[in-house]
Parts: structure tokens; sequence; C-alpha cells
């Protein structure tokens, strides 16, 4: 398996905060069947701002300790980044990583912002040759409040990640039926383990998969999701328009029409 979304480098963010840490988190990533990992720690503003060269430098180590210590994993640099108004400035300058050095840069949104907002500026990463990849979907407030704004957004060219473990019987109620309505919608093409630490947020992937495949009522369809998918990621593939299902919000404004025409 792929891991596109993961928290693994130590003393970044709310990640390990040691090596060892680190290294036995890999572990367990390994064990479950996960080959490849992006390392992707938080970049908030005023609250977690890793240098982009420090996060590729703690990358090659961590490879250096895993190929040390016979761990079969390999790991690549990415980041997840906060949707802020200097997010385009943020990655002209290469002050925050895309996945794998791609055209796929991996967002998280707000818990609330207006929804113009938001497609304006989403459309405006798009037109700068960005794909976003929202992360975790199904634990944002606006989303569980209207899932339709999900499929809005892959309807304009953005893709979804789901956090394994929300499709899990151990997930909060609201986070749990997101999830799982996202997924049967199709409005997620890629399951990651956001993994954090061994026992406060482990990785669930093979468990998640697991259920999503229940879901999805296909085995194959739920495994496209944790290796086709985040392989044309990591390589800078282009994915293709997924097949959402549902309804789109009949209303919008000037931008909403401006994306629909620019992407289908």
């Amino acid at each position: 398996m792929i891991d596109i979304h993961s928290h693994i480098l130590p003393a970044m963010d709310d990640g390990p905060g040691s090596w060892a840490e680190s290294l036995s988190l890999c572990r367990l990533l390994a064990a479950q069947g996960v080959r490849t990992v992006v390392a992707t720690p938080h970049y908030w503003p005023g609250v977690y701002e890793p240098r982009a060269g420090l996060i590729e430098q703690r990358v090659m180590e961590l490879n250096l300790l895993l190929c040390k210590q016979g761990v079969d994993m390999t790991a690549l640099a990415g980041e997840e980044v906060v949707f802020c108004p200097e997010i385009r400035e943020l990655l002209a300058k290469r002050a925050v990583l895309t996945l794998n050095g791609s055209r796929y840069v991996l967002l998280e949104l707000p818990q609330l912002m207006a929804e113009e907002q938001l497609f304006a500026g989403i459309f405006q990463l798009q037109l700068e040759g960005y794909v976003p990849v929202i992360a975790h979907p199904e634990k944002n407030r606006m989303i569980q409040g209207d899932p339709g704004l999900m499929l809005e957004l892959v309807c304009k060219g953005a893709l979804g990640q789901m956090t394994a473990s929300s499709l899990l019987g151990s997930a909060p109620g609201k986070i749990r039926t997101c999830g799982q309505n996202l997924v049967r919608r199709r409005t997620v093409q890629i399951i990651s383990s956001d993994a954090h630490s061994i026992d406060g947020r482990p990785p669930r992937l093979a468990q998640g998969l697991e259920q999503a495949a229940c879901l999805l009522k296909s085995r194959r369809e739920a495994e496209k999701m944790v290796l086709e998918c985040p392989q044309k990621i990591i390589q800078d593939r282009r994915l293709g328009l997924p097949e959402a299902q549902g309804n789109k919000k009949k209303k919008g404004g000037f931008l909403r029409q401006l994306c629909k025409e620019a992407f289908g």
C-alpha cells in the first residue's frame, strides 16, 4: 500500500517526539502492508512552520534508519498545508512542499469559511497547475453539515483523501457517518493513515481498506484507493476526473460557474 498522509517525522509537529517513536510508528505501518509513505508534517501559520529543507533532510535520515533497521518501507517528502490566504505565495517560493514534488498539494480546510472564498481559492490553485487533495474531509464541519460541498469540490477537479480510522466503529459518530457517506458517493479517491503515534492516533490503513471494500461492495475499487490512485499522485501522473455520485447544488455564483466551465 501507499500512504500519502502521515506524521512520522520526529519533533516536527504533533507526531512522534523522537526517532525511536518514529521508527516504531514506521514498523507498524510496514506491518500493515505499507511500502511507501509520504511524510506530511503540518504547516499551520504561527503554529507549525517547518522548513521545507528540514523536512527533506529528516526524510533522508528516516530512510537511512529504515534501511539500517531492516524495515521494508520508503519515505517521501510532503506536507499537510492549512488552506490559508498566503498558500499560493508559499507554494511559489517552495516554502511548503507538495506530495513528493508533484502537482498534488495536500490541503487541510478550515472548519468554517465562506464557500465562495473556498471555491475561489481552489480555482486559483488549479490555474497555477496544482491539484488540491483535500485532507480528511470527513472531519470538516462544513462538509459534515453538507456532504454535497465535497461533491462540488470533486466536480471542480479536487480530490478527497479519507483517513482510514474514520471508517471504523471507534471513530466519533459524525466523522464516521460523514466518512462512510463520502466513500459510498465516491467523493474521496484515496485512503491514508494520518498516523501520528502508536497509542493516540495509530495507523489503521488495513482495517480502513476492509471497511471501504464493504461500503463500495468492491474489493478492487477499494484497493485503488491505497494503490493505484496514491501511486499516480507520487509519480505526478494525471488521475483523471473521479466518478463521483450524487446531486450537485443548483445554486451558485459566478466563480462556481467559471469553475464548472473550466473543469467540467
